[in-house]
Order: C-alpha cells, then sequence, then structure tokens
C-alpha cells in the first residue's frame, strides 16, 4: 500500500512540473527564454532566445508584464523541440507577411494549453512543417485557425476541439497535408474555406456537431476537400453556399447527402443540386454505376461536377440544360456524348481527358454559341461537325487527339480561330475555314499535319497570327483578300512553293516565311508598307535558295522594329521591283527595266519566275500580247534599261 501511494505522490510530481511556477505566480519559465515588449503595450512576445530544453514552459509573466503572444517564427526550426506549455496568457500568435510559421519546421510532438486558454487564433503557419506533431487539442477559446496553421504538419493525426468550442472560421489550406484520418467540426464553425483538408489523403471521414451553425463550404471554384479520401458526407442544414470545387478529386467519394431540412442543396441517390435540382453540382467520382440520366429541369452542369467519374460510360443530358461548366466532364470513362439543342455553352475542358470519347454528336438546330478552350482534348476524336450556330472556339480545342476531320456547319457563325486551336494535330490534313472567321490566332495550325487548306467565299478574314500555319505541309495557299496582317513566323517552316500576298495587307511580321526553302516566289503588293526581320530567310546563307520577290512598290520598306531596311529581305534574295499587277492583285502583268528595277546582292543568285495559279510562265515578251519570249526568267537582268517586259502565261 506504502509503494502504490509513493507511485501516486511521483506521478503527481511530474503531471505538475509543468504548472509549478504558475502556482507562484507564473513568472518563471524554460532558461534562456527571450522575451520581446510588444508596440504600443505593456505585454510581452515570447521566442526561444537561447533556450535549449526540449520541454518549454512559458511563463505567464515577466518582468512582472504579461506574456500575452508567441513571436513570428518564435520556435521556427527548433529541431530538439519536443512539448511546449502554453499558459492561459497567450491571446495570439504574432506574424508578418500574413505567415507567423512560429514552430514552422519544429520537432513539436505535443502542444499543452493551460486550463482556461485565452488563446483567440491559432496564427498563420503556425505549426507548417511540424512533422512530428500527432495530436493536438484546441482551446475552446480558439475563434479562428488562420491560413496553413498545420498545413504539411504531415503525422498529426488527431485533432480534437475543447468541449464548447467558439471556433468560427477554418482558414485556407488550415489543415492541409496533414495525416488526419477523421475531423468533427464544432458546432460553431460557420466558415470552412477554400483549401482547408486539401491532400491531407489519408482523411476519410468529416463530421459536423449537432445544430451545426456551419453556412460557407469553400468560396467560388475553389476546391477544399481536394485530393482527401472522403468517401461520404452529409451537408449540415445551415450551409448556404458550396464551392464548385469543394469535392474536386475526391476519387473515392460515393456520395453526398444534404439534411433535410436545408434550404439551398438537396441530394438524390447521393448526387449533389441546389434545392430545386436545376444545377447538378457534384457526381460523386467513386459511384460504380457505368450510365447516368441528369433529371430533366437540371440547367447548368457545374464545374468539376463529373470529374474523375473513371466508372461512368454513358451519360444522358436532357434538353434542359443550357451550360456545360469547366472541367464538367473530364477524365471520365465517357465513350459517346449527344449534345441537346438546349445548350449554349461548353466550358473549357468539358470533356477534356476522356481517353475513351470517340463520338460527340450535336442535337439539329444547335443554340450552342461558345465551345471553352481544351473541350475535347486528349480524347479519340477522329472527326466532328461543329454547329453553325458556334460563334467562339477557344485555344487547344482538340489537343493531343487524333483528329482527321472537322467540318463547319454551313453556314457558319464562327468569328475566330483561336489561339493554339488545333495545335500539333498530326493527323488533320485539310480543313475548309468558314466565311465568318475574321481572325486566326497565334499557334492555330502549327505543328499540325495540315497540307490543304481552303478559304469559303466571301471570307471576312483580317489577320492571321503568329505562327498560325507555322510547321504545317501546305504547298500552297490563296490569302483571302480582306486580310491586313501577317503575324510574325505566320508560315515558319512550311512547304510552300508560291505565294500571293494580297492587296489589302499593310505589315508582315518578323520572319513571316522564314526557312520556306521551296519557295519560289512572292508577289508583294504596294499596300505593304511595314515588314519584319528575315521575313523569308532559312539558313543565314541558304534559306530560300531559289526564292525571287516580285514587289509592286518601287523601293524599299521599313522595318517593323526600326532596323536597316535590307534586313527584312536576309538572305538577300533577288528583287524585281515595280511590277505591274492583275486587276485582281495575284499575278505579274509587266514591268518597266531600269537601272533600279532588278536588285541582285551578289553574281550567281538565280531569278525565279513569277507565280499564276493555273498557268505556266513562259518567258518575258517585250511586247503586249507576244507570246514568244525575248528573255527568260534567269536571264532577264540583261533586258536593256527602258525597256518594258511583258509575263507570257500559258493556261495548263
Amino acid at each position: 500500500m506504502r509503494k502504490l501511494t509513493l507511485l501516486a505522490m511521483l506521478g503527481c510530481i511530474v503531471c505538475l512540473s509543468a504548472l509549478t511556477f504558475l502556482a507562484c505566480g507564473g513568472n518563471r519559465g524554460t532558461e534562456g527564454l527571450q522575451f520581446t515588449p510588444i508596440h504600443n503595450t505593456r505585454e510581452y512576445a515570447v521566442s526561444r532566445g537561447t533556450a535549449t530544453d526540449t520541454h518549454i514552459v512559458i511563463p505567464r509573466r515577466y518582468n512582472r508584464r504579461p506574456v500575452t503572444a508567441i513571436a513570428h517564427e518564435g520556435f521556427r526550426d527548433f529541431k530538439e523541440l519536443t512539448s511546449i506549455f502554453i499558459p492561459n496568457s497567450i491571446t495570439h500568435f504574432m506574424s508578418r507577411s500574413f505567415e507567423g510559421r512560429n514552430f514552422y519546421n519544429s520537432g513539436l510532438v505535443s502542444v499543452e494549453f493551460e486550463e482556461n486558454s485565452s488563446l483567440a487564433g491559432i496564427g498563420s503557419g503556425a505549426f507548417m512543417g511540424a512533422a512530428n506533431l500527432e495530436s493536438i487539442t484546441i482551446p475552446k477559446s480558439v475563434t479562428i485557425i488562420h491560413d496553413r496553421a498545420f498545413e504539411d504538419a504531415a503525422n498529426l493525426v488527431n485533432v480534437e476541439f475543447e468541449k464548447n468550442s467558439n471556433l468560427n472560421t477554418i482558414n485556407r489550406r488550415a489543415f492541409a497535408g496533414t495525416g488526419l484520418t477523421n475531423i468533427t467540426i464544432p458546432k460553431s464553425v460557420t466558415e470552412i474555406r477554400n483549401e482547408a483538408f486539401r491532400n491531407s489523403t489519408a482523411l476519410t471521414t468529416v463530421e459536423f456537431e449537432e445544430n451545426s451553425q456551419l453556412t460557407a463550404i469553400g468560396s467560388l471554384d475553389w476546391n477544399v476537400f481536394y485530393g482527401t479520401s472522403l468517401t461520404s458526407l452529409t451537408i449540415p442544414k445551415s450551409v448556404t453556399s458550396i464551392s464548385s470545387g469543394a469535392f474536386r478529386n475526391t476519387t473515392s467519394l460515393t456520395e453526398i447527402n444534404v439534411h433535410p431540412e436545408n434550404n439551398y442543396f438537396s441530394s438524390l441517390n447521393g448526387v449533389l443540386f441546389n434545392k430545386d435540382k436545376t444545377v447538378l453540382m457534384v457526381y460523386p467520382s467513386a459511384k460504380s454505376a457505368a450510365s447516368f440520366a441528369i433529371p430533366h429541369g437540371v440547367t447548368l452542369i457545374n464545374p468539376y461536377a463529373f470529374q474523375n467519374a473513371v466508372y461512368l460510360k454513358s451519360i444522358e443530358i436532357p434538353n434542359s440544360v443550357t451550360h456545360i461548366m469547366w472541367y464538367a466532364f473530364s477524365n471520365t470513362g465517357l465513350t459517346n456524348v449527344f449534345i441537346p439543342d438546349s445548350a449554349i455553352e461548353i466550358a473549357t475542358n468539358a470533356f477534356g481527358n476522356n481517353p475513351n470519347l470517340t463520338i460527340v454528336t450535336f442535337e439539329d438546330n444547335s443554340s450552342l454559341t461558345t465551345l471553352g478552350a481544351r473541350v475535347f482534348m486528349n480524347s479519340a476524336l477522329t472527326s466532328i461537325i461543329i454547329p453553325n450556330s458556334v460563334i467562339s472556339m477557344g485555344g487547344n480545342v482538340f489537343w493531343g487527339s487524333p483528329l482527321e476531320s472537322i467540318i463547319f456547319e454551313y453556314p457558319s457563325r464562327l468569328a475566330a480561330i483561336s489561339h493554339s486551336a488545333f495545335y500539333r494535330l498530326t493527323s488533320l490534313t485539310s480543313i475548309k475555314i468558314p466565311a465568318s472567321v475574321q481572325h486566326i490566332g497565334r499557334d492555330a495550325f502549327r505543328g499540325s499535319g495540315l497540307a490543304y487548306i481552303v478559304f469559303e467565299n466571301g471570307s471576312q478574314l483580317t489577320e492571321i497570327g503568329p505562327s498560325a500555319f507555322s510547321g504545317t505541309n501546305i504547298t500552297s495557299i490563296k490569302i483571302p483578300q480582306g486580310v491586313t496582317s501577317i503575324g510574325s513566323g505566320a508560315f515558319l517552316n512550311t512547304s510552300l512553293e508560291n505565294i500571293v500576298i494580297p492587296s489589302n495587307v499593310t505589315s508582315i511580321g518578323f520572319g513571316a516565311f522564314r526557312g520556306n526553302l521551296n519557295l519560289l516566289s512572292i508577289i508583294i503588293p504596294i499596300s505593304v508598307t511595314s515588314i519584319g526581320e528575315q521575313v523569308w530567310s532559312g539558313h543565314p546563307h541558304t534559306g530560300g535558295s531559289n526564292l525571287t520577290i516580285f514587289a509592286e512598290a518601287s523601293c524599299g520598306y521599313t522595318i517593323n522594329n526600326g532596323g536597316p531596311d535590307w534586313e527584312w529581305n536576309i538572305p538577300g534574295r533577288p528583287i524585281i521591283w515595280g511590277v505591274n499587277l492583275s486587276t485582281c492583285k495575284t499575278f505579274v502583268v509587266s514591268f518597266l527595266r531600269s537601272e533600279d528595277s532588278i536588285s541582285i546582292s551578289h553574281a550567281g543568285l538565280r531569278i525565279s519566275a513569277p507565280f499564276r495559279q493555273g498557268f505556266t510562265f513562259g518567258g518575258w515578251s517585250t511586247a503586249y500580247g507576244n507570246t514568244t519570249a525575248a528573255f527568260t526568267a534567269q536571264n532577264v537582268y540583261t533586258a536593256p534599261v527602258g525597256t518594258t517586259l511583258y509575263a507570257i502565261w500559258i493556261a495548263e
């Protein structure tokens, strides 16, 4: 009996050792701690200073003044620290630049708060990276857990809240990357902010205390439980808003239920809707069903709604749906999709990363106006017909897909081919551009297999963007007459042999035809006033080795960047100046041989024949209508000064 009593006494001594100093007024703490006066107060903030003890005890008072704060980065990188006792005089963790990191990357295993704690908040990044911290009980006085408070505390498996907690807000990334397996949210919490539990991969269960006052789970389209292992969740009746990405990438989620008295949300077979079921919010991605019919009356399919639903092979979309939002069906098991005529918008990446998607069909008389960027990227589509209602089509729409054929329903309303729309689609060899298209964006067909391109009659095209056709296999192109600008690298490294610049073009960008080693002739109308450097050079000494330039102007051009006027013609290809063009400005009719009309930078350069679609060049005559050549393309420079030379064209 005496032995047991002695052991009990020793246990009490150990348990009370951290509190001994408090019984004497709280004026003693661990030796070496540093105390810094808090500006405009009679209080102190505490930090490690020179303390080396593995167990830290913070006093309530120092120099007869209260210790109320743990300093910014006060115990950061204190690897030897295993436990800390925080007295009830501490009201806050200090921070700078939004993050305090008071115990960042420390060796903490346990944290003990004195009874009747006054702590109002867990500071930003306070325990961030505290990899050895396994458990913590948060005092009831705490009203907010700030941004990243426990982020990457990878072994934190247990978080409890003192009874009658006053916690109001769990802030951004507060428990991101922790080892939590389950957590019960106090009923006092009104808001769980964005990414609060992101990548806490072991988290399977989140429960809410009875009579929860929670109103908001995330905001906008931010995620909250991204990368967790949640299997199910019940939304409290008090919740009024849920971010569209709240459950993004929760790949173990099989059902979301809603308290029956909630006035804003509802659930049907584990699928989350708004209250009146006009918005489908979340289809849990681990649901095992191979098919799903969206209820009629749904008008909007939320962002990320079906993302990662890999078991889903077939979807029935009712003709009440008007908007399919971003990433709505990305990375599913879908094999074919029928888009009803009611759909107005299909947003960014809505059907992206569906490797089994082979068929997309639009209902007749479609209302669709918008196809967002990357809508069908990384699909198995080989062909598609775009409804004539579509006005806008985003970039990289089919990126990574084996698309061979695309048809724009006539008469199309499409206003532009957006940047990178058909980028690197190596199986796409031909296309017909609708007359409605006014702009072809940067990299639109870059690196594709395009060899043949046709513009519909009446084309409204005005601009060809930088690198639009770069790296394609086209050998010829008839640029529409309305084009005014050809961007830098627009036809870089293609297989073009001849090209006619339309008579409305005023600007040709840097390297627009650079690397076209098969290019034989190019006609530049007088409308062109500005040309970039190295418009058609390839290798500085061999690029465009057979090219001859036929310029309607009688002298040089202004360089776009203000450089020397000769830089547009690197590597110095022959130029015939002052040519007279046909009425339609598509072929050379004649030119007057003068001392300056032919420019050859060095001996040995070969002058090529001009080009006319459907005709063969027969040489140069000295009389209009004469079909007998007086000079060939190569020796025309020997014609006497003052001679007018006429191109002989022989129909093919």
